[in-house]
């Protein structure tokens, strides 16, 4: 995981950094993008290699090049909570849901022996019912840590406290431009949050009552999901 990376890094940028490894070492990549200035990137990413040995390696070449290059002065490079490549989709799929990016620069990139693969086919593969509760286990416990510390925290205080733990959280992103049509990470869903509430025409005078029931909803399985 690299966090306060200069705002103009781009994929291509930071996969020329690891050339030297070659191109079989990385299977998940992922630069959320600033959802204001299209063009810049939230100085963080997400990167999982294919065994610690090409872990330890990159991250030899990624400290040499944070220590070479000024732009790199601040970036921190650390190993994410959540380690394996499904488990990664798993957790990108639970964050966005359903209608998250599946290609763009808004979507992670997902290689196999230093090919680029699909992210949908990807994610139809390889995410199981045990990474979805290794990625939700994850969601929990980053759920319980903001309700500790209130909503007053703010959204840029509440990743910086996670990128101090480590975790890979993701930011929002923007309105998707596909949907992703994945029968098997639809079924899994129900035994995650087995509860649902359908709100329509929704007035002012029922802001209050929406807000007691995500508040509840949040309280019990850790997360909420909107489906507009």
């Amino acid at each position: 995981m690299l966090r306060s990376l200069p705002a103009s890094t781009s994929l291509r940028s930071l996969l020329h950094i690891l050339e030297p490894l070659g191109r079989g070492v990385y299977d998940f990549v992922y630069l959320p993008r600033c959802t204001r200035q299209r063009h810049r990137i939230v100085e963080l990413a997400f990167l999982n290699f294919v065994d610690p040995v090409a872990a330890r390696a990159a991250a030899q070449i990624l400290f040499r090049y944070a220590h070479s290059e000024p732009s790199w002065g601040r970036t921190r490079i650390s190993q994410a909570r959540l380690q394996g490549l499904p488990n990664n989709l798993a957790y990108y799929c639970l964050r966005f849901g359903p209608d998250a990016p599946l290609d763009g620069p808004d979507a992670p990139v997902v290689f196999s022996s230093g090919a680029r693969v699909p992210l949908q086919l990807a994610v139809q593969r390889l995410v199981t019912e045990e990474a979805l509760r290794t990625a939700q286990q994850l969601l929990d416990t980053e759920g319980q840590r903001g309700r500790e510390e209130g909503p007053s925290a703010g959204m840029d205080v509440r990743r910086a406290r996670d990128e101090r733990h480590g975790a890979p959280v993701m930011p929002p992103g923007p309105s998707p431009k596909s949907s992703m049509p994945l029968p098997g990470f639809r079924r899994t869903m129900p035994s995650i949050t087995s509860e649902m509430f359908f709100v329509e025409h929704l007035g002012m005078e029922d802001t209050d009552h929406l807000l007691r029931l995500v508040r509840e909803h949040e309280r019990r399985h850790g997360l909420v999901i909107f489906m507009l």
